[in-house]
């Protein structure tokens, strides 16, 4: 048994409804837990084990607990673990993300600002608690009534600096371009 994951006693306390996602490691499903609805980010313990990364889950678990007190992140529900399964329960986030906003209308230079503003916004206040974004991409960005949400912390790391590079390589996390570079978009 992994530590920081709670022993699901009953495997009718979770209850995964639909796949929305999947990640490198896992898979991502809609799932009724408490009688609530929440997303589920759902790995195989064996693999994750085999292949050594279970210090990036506990570091995904880390992160997300210490996001608790921003805006602008998924909420972190739970972490449970079966015999076969480890389980992240988060806020469900029913709204588009801003990669699937990009394929149905373009955005106005106005709503491009706002959307601008939001990011730096939550990049701020996680950089205020020691933490650097590193796999920053639009399906990563989710739209609520209150602004945006980020999603997905397994490869983010803490402290005030990093020089090494990660995640999808066609995005460049903001904490590693140069800030000449982000001009360039203006």
């Amino acid at each position: 048994m992994l530590q920081n994951f709670k022993i699901l006693q009953n495997t009718t306390d979770i209850e995964l409804l639909n796949k929305i996602g999947h990640g490198g490691f896992g898979q991502v499903y809609k799932c009724k837990y408490n009688d609530k609805i929440y997303a589920c980010k759902v790995y195989n313990k064996k693999k994750i084990i085999e292949s050594n990364q279970t210090p990036l889950i506990y570091n995904e678990l880390r992160v997300l607990k210490k996001l608790q007190c921003t805006q602008s992140c998924v909420k972190f529900i739970d972490s449970l673990q079966d015999q076969n399964q480890l389980y992240i329960v988060l806020e469900y986030l029913e709204s588009p993300c801003l990669k699937d906003l990009l394929k149905s209308q373009l955005l106005t230079e106005q709503q491009i600002r706002y959307v601008t503003r939001l990011l730096l916004k939550a990049l701020q206040q996680m950089h205020a608690l020691q933490i650097i974004y590193r796999d920053f991409k639009s399906e990563h960005i989710f739209f609520t009534a209150d602004g945006i949400k980020l999603i997905d912390f397994g490869l983010s790391a803490e402290g005030q600096h990093r020089d090494t590079q990660c995640g999808t390589i066609q995005y460049q996390s903001p904490e590693i371009i140069q800030w000449w570079a982000l001009e360039l978009l203006f």
